[in-house]
């Protein structure tokens, strides 16, 4: 649709969305933060019992559709403009868009220390900032991030946390089907 194209919207397929839900090792009572939250897949396989899982979510439709779900606390809006979850996660879940920030659709990265390649990466950033002080972050991210122009945002997350794993999606795993 014109929403799912203009709002980069691409689910998350769940055999990646569950295995970034396990590698986050969500624990009881932790706050979850999924900021960039589509049709909810990156959580769907947590047990919001003894956690909080707060989504955020740029399409109203969406919004929508996981606040009928229940069990979540759904803001809808635009997470970057969003400046009121600073250290406020203990995990953050995310598969942000994704392509060249130099169509300048995402604004400018406010207090960064690096020019972000990728507009995920000036997602991350701003993950970074929201976490709790020793908090997880899991982040689908494109292999942009891996090559020459990734190297800034790359030592950027070596000064801001630990790096545990980079695990590379199977080929084909967001073919559009028809």
């Amino acid at each position: 649709s014109l929403e799912k194209t203009d709002l980069q919207q691409f689910s998350t397929p769940l055999p990646i969305a569950v295995s970034a839900a396990k590698a986050a090792d969500v624990r009881a009572g932790d706050v979850v933060l999924e900021p960039t939250a589509g049709t909810g897949h990156l959580v769907a396989s947590l047990d919001p019992k003894d956690i909080t899982i707060q989504m955020m979510e740029l399409s109203p439709r969406r919004a929508r559709l996981l606040e009928n779900l229940g069990g979540y606390q759904v803001k809808e809006g635009d997470y970057l403009a969003d400046l009121t979850r600073k250290e406020s996660a203990d995990v953050i879940i995310t598969n942000p868009p994704w392509g060249k920030y130099t169509t300048g659709k995402y604004g400018v990265p406010i207090g960064v220390k690096f020019t972000p390649g990728d507009v995920a990466e000036r997602f991350i950033a701003k993950n970074v900032r929201d976490l709790k002080p020793g908090g997880r972050l899991v982040a689908v991210m494109p292999t942009t991030m891996l090559g020459p122009r990734g190297t800034e945002f790359r030592v950027y997350l070596r000064q801001n946390g630990a790096i545990r794993a980079l695990i590379k999606s199977p080929p084909d795993a967001y073919r559009t089907r028809s």
